[in-house]
C-alpha cells in the first residue's frame, strides 16, 4: 500500500505527543489556532492543567484530533498544513517524507500499540 494514503488517517496519541509536541516550541498557540481549536479550549487546559504547556498542548491536540467533523478531518494532511501555515514548513516537510517513505514511527497502519 502507498504512504500517500496514510495523510487522510488520523495521527495517533503517540504520534503527537512524540512527533508534534516535541518540536513545537513557543508557537503551539499557533499551530492550534491553525487546526481550530478555540481559545476557551485552550485556556480550560491550561488551567486543568495546572500551568502544564506540554500536557495542556497535548490535551488540545487530542480535543483537535476526536472533535473535528467528518467534512473537517482531523488527518495527517491537516496537521501537516497547519504546522506549514505556523512556520514549521520544515518539519511538515520532514514528517511528510517519513510518511511517504513508510517510515514506522510516523506511519499510522504500521505503528503497534499495546
Amino acid at each position: 500500500m502507498c504512504a500517500v494514503l496514510y495523510v487522510d488517517k488520523k495521527p495517533t496519541e503517540v504520534h503527537l505527543r512524540h512527533h508534534i509536541i516535541a518540536h513545537v516550541g513557543k508557537s503551539w498557540m499557533a499551530l492550534l489556532s491553525y487546526l481550530g481549536v478555540p481559545a476557551k479550549v485552550i485556556d480550560r487546559e491550561v488551567i486543568d492543567n495546572r500551568g502544564n504547556v506540554k500536557e495542556a498542548f497535548f490535551r488540545s491536540l487530542l480535543w483537535w484530533r476526536r472533535g473535528n467533523s467528518e467534512n473537517h478531518p482531523s488527518t495527517w494532511e491537516e496537521l501537516l498544513v497547519a504546522l506549514k501555515y505556523a512556520e514549521f514548513k520544515d518539519l511538515a516537510d520532514e514528517l511528510r517524507q517519513r510518511l511517504l517513505n513508510n517510515d514506522p514511527a510516523v506511519s499510522p497502519i504500521l505503528v503497534r500499540h499495546k
